[in-house]
């Protein structure tokens, strides 16, 4: 669904967008600073864009061979009702270092 209001996505947020979208850790004191504005205004426009919809949520993107992390498993189990029926349950589970195992 496209966004209509113009007054939402205006210059000052769009920097603050593409600012968050580089690092979304990026303090709001210093997306202010790099755009002139007081933090207090980033903090509010924030709010502005998530409770619009715009911003759905700030994640983070792990190194994970920095955390000792090898590789992603999927496993596949098949288990037994009481009625015998057999349901296929999709388990997806992230393990950590599986090494000897």
């Amino acid at each position: 669904m496209k966004f209509n209001d113009d007054d939402l996505l205006d210059d000052i947020n769009l920097r603050i967008i593409d600012a968050l979208s580089k690092d979304s850790s990026m303090p709001f004191v210093e997306i202010a600073k790099q755009i002139g504005i007081s933090d207090a205004t980033v903090h509010l426009r924030v709010r502005k864009l998530k409770d619009n919809g715009v911003i759905n949520k700030f994640t983070l993107s792990l190194d994970n061979d920095l955390l000792g992390y090898d590789h992603f498993e999927f496993y596949w189990n098949k288990y037994h009702t009481w009625a015998s029926r057999s349901d296929d349950r999709r388990i997806i589970k992230y393990r950590g270092n599986t090494r000897g195992t």
